[in-house]
């Protein structure tokens, strides 16, 4: 296993060094203090050397990653699943991409439907890229995760230090990663204040909630409510922090190196995407979910991916790739609330223990796209659904959850996804 913790570390504590070189004046420093030129230089070799090493360690990592192994279950286990499965889906109709995987091994795959319930031709296939929703505040979550490890902030430094005008200087980061933030949903702001014909911008959402002040629905850190918002600001942050485009540097530093060929980052100023499935709506005569303003905001949805692309990025998260180990768990660890009760949302997942099973999970639904991403720790099992007709995938997802956990009790068992967009 590649682990790439030592070098994120050496890295980070070289860029911290340089950091504070360049405050003060560098003549003034290397005429007083001569050796610090040559330790100056020596970090910068050592930094082109790491940065080597990164790249081969990002190669190695993909071909062990995305290279066939032997199988480590029987076939007559993968044809059990595989028959019990497809029996779960045709009950239920269901139309869309499930790719059911363990220990690294993919049990069940399946494809079935139309990308686009207007053309008879369009069906779904490996390649069908699904608008994810909810699903894809991990991968905001986790990009936040890199740059808190490559030392540009902490997660309880303040957002304001980061985000010029932001208007609540009480906030921080880690309040935005667990939903504890108090702010409102962007939604309302943008439905009764957006009257641009363009679509609106994650920057814009500042001068929204500065100029029409809204108050916070909670003091910061006093109880969990599912934001949107958070993760809004979340990529905003990045964007800042990193001084590139959330849809680069989501491109560049993760979904690139991961071999995600096809994950993005949405804009519905550029809709003609090639593979892509539409979002329907099973009333009004299938009528289609077309974009809408709140489609020009991203972080907190607006990742298109495919089912294969989420079976890479969940190998790799198991692999502490592109996070440490230490990052992941933390990922994945109960938020705290300021009176010191556990929260069941960690960064970009929901967490909770069923019949002495965790689940590390997260549903998505937008757009007429029902999405889910669910992983059983104990059994490395991980499940992935992804639907575009609005069908309701709790139901199946818990049939799945009983057909793999054999001593799965599913009334201990309720999702609310209609609760999670």
């Amino acid at each position: 296993m590649i682990n790439l913790n030592s070098t994120n570390s050496r890295i980070s504590f070289l860029r911290r060094i340089v950091k504070s070189l360049k405050i003060v004046h560098r003549s003034a420093i290397i005429f007083k203090y001569p050796f610090l030129l040559s330790l100056l230089l020596i970090s910068s070799q050592l930094h082109q050397a790491f940065e080597k090493s990164d790249e081969c360690h990002i190669y190695d990592l993909r071909r062990y990653l995305f290279v066939e192994e032997k199988d480590k279950f029987p076939q007559e286990y993968v044809d059990y699943i595989s028959e019990n499965v497809d029996v779960i889906l045709a009950r239920f109709g269901f139309n869309g991409a499930v790719l059911i995987a363990q220990e690294g091994q993919i049990l069940f795959e399946k494809y079935n439907g139309l990308a686009d319930l207007r053309d008879t031709s369009s069906y779904v296939n490996s390649n069908t890229l699904f608008q994810l929703a909810s699903v894809g505040k991990q991968f905001t979550a986790i990009a936040t995760v890199m740059l808190k490890e490559r030392g540009y902030f902490e997660y309880d430094d303040f957002v304001a230090d980061y985000i010029d005008s932001f208007p609540y200087p009480n906030i921080t980061i880690r309040h935005l990663l667990n939903h504890t933030s108090g702010l409102q949903n962007y939604m309302y702001l943008l439905d009764h204040y957006w009257k641009q014909d363009s679509f609106p911008k994650n920057s814009d959402l500042v001068s929204l909630f500065a100029e029409h002040n809204l108050p916070l629905n909670f003091s910061p850190g006093r109880r969990f409510a599912y934001s949107n918002t958070g993760y809004a600001f979340l990529a905003l942050l990045i964007e800042e922090v990193s001084a590139m485009p959330f849809a680069d540097f989501m491109k560049q530093e993760l979904f690139i190196p991961l071999g995600m060929n096809n994950t993005f980052v949405y804009s519905p100023e550029n809709n003609n995407i090639e593979n892509r499935s539409f979002g329907f709506s099973r009333r009004n005569h299938r009528s289609i979910v077309s974009d809408d303003i709140h489609d020009g905001i991203v972080g907190d949805k607006g990742f298109f991916s495919t089912s294969r692309d989420l079976f890479r990025w969940d190998m790799a998260l198991t692999h502490f790739s592109p996070i440490s180990k230490e990052g992941m768990q933390e990922a994945v660890s109960k938020a705290v609330l300021n009176n010191g009760r556990e929260v069941n949302y960690g960064f970009g997942w929901r967490l909770k223990k069923v019949n002495n099973y965790d689940f590390v999970y997260h549903h998505g639904w937008w757009h007429g796209f029902r999405t889910v991403y669910k992983r059983i720790p104990e059994k490395n099992i991980v499940i992935i659904i992804l639907n575009n007709t609005n069908s309701n995938i709790g139901v199946i997802t818990r049939n799945i959850n009983k057909l793999l956990l054999l001593d799965f009790d599913n009334s201990n068992e309720h999702i609310a996804d209609n609760q999670e967009f």
